[in-house]
């Protein structure tokens, strides 16, 4: 069975979709992972959604090179989560589906757990072809952090 590698957009976050996928190419990598929102307000993030020439970029990169985009990076569930709002993220992994994204990562910053994964699991409903992948984090240790 055939191991496959991906490179986690954390790994060379200041590179953008394509040089990231070209960095995964020339180390042998089969995929990457491309955060297309931002971990934390202010972070780095690569929003295709909103620049269609980066997203074609992006695409030619993917179809020239052979590496595949594993997952996209990073739906924040919060207690103001709107799924609605995520539709654009939706789209750019059904544009990258059918060369390899498997998946959307999703965060949970909730303190109602019920609610962080009826949001987790509503994502199919936006029509993405994508896993949905869910990352509970402990709201009580975020708080602690704060202080």
């Amino acid at each position: 069975m055939k191991r496959s590698l991906s490179l986690a957009s954390l790994m060379a976050q200041h590179y953008s979709p394509p040089q990231l996928i070209q960095l995964a190419a020339d180390t042998a990598c089969d995929a990457v992972a491309v955060r297309l929102s931002p971990t934390a307000p202010g972070g780095i993030a690569w929003r295709l959604m909103d620049d269609p020439a980066l997203l074609r970029e992006t695409l030619a990169t993917m179809a020239g090179t052979g590496v595949g985009v594993l997952d996209l990076e990073l739906i924040r569930i919060n207690a103001g989560f709107n799924l609605a709002d995520w539709q654009s993220f939706a789209e750019v992994g059904a544009s990258e589906d059918e060369q390899g994204a498997l998946a959307a990562l999703e965060a949970g910053i909730d303190d109602q757990l019920e609610r962080a994964a009826t949001h987790a699991f509503s994502w199919p409903f936006l029509g993405a072809a994508l896993l949905a992948a869910l990352a509970l984090i402990p709201i009580r240790l975020l708080r602690e952090g704060e202080r």
